[in-house]
């Protein structure tokens, strides 16, 4: 039973005062913002006030949730840190973000994001494989949006840089809906 699951999706926030992501995005991580506190599921994510992020975790908050930060030290000084949360963990690496995310979750979802989604979804899917473990990955490819990182994954596949097996435990969905239903079934 998934009782705590992770989000991977943008911090980008604004860009000389226009927002940076598409409206739509926003309302997407508002739904499973929502959706997860809703079904009383801990939510862990990257710790910030800006972007998907923070309107994500605002909209968790806002329907009593748990939500819990897992953040670099440097973002402090960054002054993006969340500070209505229920818990944040300031760490002093990358890596030891990562650990501690996949470590303290359940399962993970992706949403729209940058270099940084991009790099944690991968390090999810290494990281299944070499522990041998079945924590699912959920993409959401909204409007194609991850159709080219779903290409590459086949692409290293056919090519055989890595087995099938590599995509075992990612579930691609287009559906929040569906994502959902894949927590509940898993």
């Amino acid at each position: 039973m998934i009782k705590t699951v992770c989000i991977f999706c943008g911090s980008s926030s604004t860009q000389r005062k226009k927002s940076s992501f598409k409206k739509e995005h926003g309302e997407i991580a508002k739904n499973i913002g929502r959706g997860l506190a809703l079904k009383k599921i801990k939510i862990i994510y990257g710790g910030a006030n800006v972007g998907l992020m923070g309107i994500m975790a605002d909209e968790a908050i806002k329907n009593n949730g748990e939500v819990i930060g897992i953040a670099m030290k440097s973002f402090k000084s960054w002054g993006v840190l969340h500070k209505k949360i229920s818990k944040m963990y300031l760490v002093s690496t990358l890596q030891k973000r990562k650990e501690l995310m996949y470590k303290k979750s359940d399962a993970f979802i992706v949403l729209p994001g940058g270099i940084g989604t991009i790099d944690e979804a991968f390090d999810v899917i290494a990281t299944n494989i070499l522990t041998k473990s079945v924590k699912p990955l959920i993409i959401l490819n909204y409007k194609t949006f991850w159709n080219k990182l779903i290409e590459l994954l086949d692409t290293n596949i056919k090519q055989k840089y890595s087995k099938k097996e590599i995509k075992d435990n990612i579930n691609v969905t287009t559906s929040i809906d569906k994502i959902f239903t894949i927590i509940n079934n898993s």
